[in-house]
């Protein structure tokens, strides 16, 4: 690990409690780096490349970028059910949700189901 990276680490560890991914890009080259510590079934255990995160606000703009630019070409109904492309998506009551719900924050999901979705590797 960089020396920069290894600071980055001892910062973030410093002032999270939870585990985080750390993503660098540079001299062509990208390194990801977990951080911290996440928990499981048998207490917690230091964070992995692997692990799921939770994004919820980072991944809006994302999101809202790519649904503009799919329906700009004719490949994505803003208006059509998630499901229909995701059938994963369709669990826990979001079977109707679509991507302008997500967009306008009026898809009536509650906190619970900002979740991952089924069982975690390790982590059952």
């Amino acid at each position: 690990m960089s020396t920069r990276l290894s600071a980055l680490a001892g910062e973030l560890e410093a002032r999270y409690r939870g585990g985080v991914l750390g993503v660098m890009f540079g001299s062509g080259e990208r390194r990801v780096q977990p951080f911290g510590r996440v928990r499981g079934a048998g207490g917690s255990r230091p964070a992995r490349v692997d692990d799921r995160f939770l994004l919820t606000s980072v991944s809006k703009g994302v999101m809202a970028l790519q649904v503009v630019t799919l329906a700009a070409d004719g490949r994505l109904e803003s208006g059509a059910p998630i499901a229909d492309r995701l059938p994963g998506f369709g669990v826990n009551g979001k079977q109707d949700v679509t991507a302008e719900h997500i967009l306008s924050h009026s898809s009536g999901l509650s906190g619970a189901a900002n979740t991952a979705e089924g069982p975690l590797a390790g982590l059952s």
